[in-house]
């Protein structure tokens, strides 16, 4: 009726414009026809295809400013592909990793996994949550990290400094992640500042920090 995907149906309900029964949990067929008939008159493709551009043109000046800046101070960075088929496939390599054995890694190998977990960002695990259908989107990324971290060959550190090395980058882009997620939970909701606590307790601060943190995550 709406003649959209499912996942972008699961988007509609989340942001409100369909609201689910409190009884019995489901979609009024009523709001459904509603909501089509919306959508049937304000559809404007040329108007669309105008703000589509517009938030582009936007989209890439913004990056063109950030690239700029991060060549100024020497800073290389990576972007993780958004495709579903890409994001998929990242996700699996990562659950293939909790059940491999990591001990004898390169340390090239160990510098590779460090890159990615670096570059995984809020709007990377919104993808695999949307894509993937994934409620808890950080849980295989922060897992591998850490069996990683774990594992770490330390005895042959002191032999090997590129594999010290790896490792410490590794180390870096552990806690990288865990602020990452820590983060992407406070964002859901007010009710979910205690189970971000709760599973990252060293991401608490001073309650001035508290203070601030809550107001970046006021809703205006």
């Amino acid at each position: 009726m709406l003649g959209v995907t499912v996942r972008a149906l699961r988007w509609v309900l989340q942001n409100g414009a369909l609201q689910r029964s409190e009884v019995a949990g489901k979609v009024r067929l009523t709001d459904v026809s509603d909501l089509a008939r919306h959508i049937s008159k304000g559809f404007d493709l040329p108007r669309v295809a105008s703000l589509t551009i517009k938030a582009l043109v936007s989209a890439n000046r913004a990056e063109r400013r950030l690239d700029f800046i991060e060549e100024l101070m020497g800073i290389e960075r990576d972007q993780l592909e958004l495709t579903e088929e890409a994001v998929a496939t990242l996700h699996q390599n990562t659950k293939d990793l909790l059940l491999e054995y990591t001990d004898d890694l390169e340390a090239d190998e160990v510098m590779e996994w460090a890159r990615t977990f670096a570059n995984i960002t809020e709007e990377y695990l919104k993808a695999v949550q949307y894509m993937l259908d994934d409620d808890e989107p950080w849980h295989a990324y922060i897992s591998a990290a850490q069996k990683l971290y774990v594992h770490a060959p330390r005895s042959r550190f002191w032999a090997r400094k590129d594999l010290e090395s790896a490792y410490a980058y590794l180390g870096s882009a552990r806690r990288h992640l865990r602020q990452v997620a820590y983060f992407y939970i406070r964002h859901s909701g007010k009710r979910t500042k205690a189970i971000a606590n709760q599973l990252f307790p060293e991401m608490q601060g001073e309650e001035v920090d508290e203070q601030i943190i809550d107001l970046i995550f006021a809703k205006k």
